[in-house]
């Protein structure tokens, strides 16, 4: 993936619409195969909080416990 400028406003920033950079869920489950099948097989190392994205956990911090 790469960094793009992009904009919801067209009046603020004529770039491209961010729906135009979303990457697929194939070509993300494609990128990570390695990581979900050692996921799988070592379940003891990825513990939830390290394989929920941060956009969903709520931080931006990796490798710290929430709790």
């Amino acid at each position: 993936m790469t960094s793009q400028k992009y904009s919801d406003n067209p009046e603020f920033f004529s770039g491209n619409s961010i729906l135009e950079n979303l990457p697929s869920a194939s070509a993300i489950l494609n990128q990570n195969v390695d990581l979900i099948h050692e996921a799988l097989e070592f379940t003891d190392r990825f513990p939830y909080w390290k394989l929920t994205p941060n956009y969903i956990r709520g931080t931006y911090v990796d490798d710290k416990s929430t709790v």
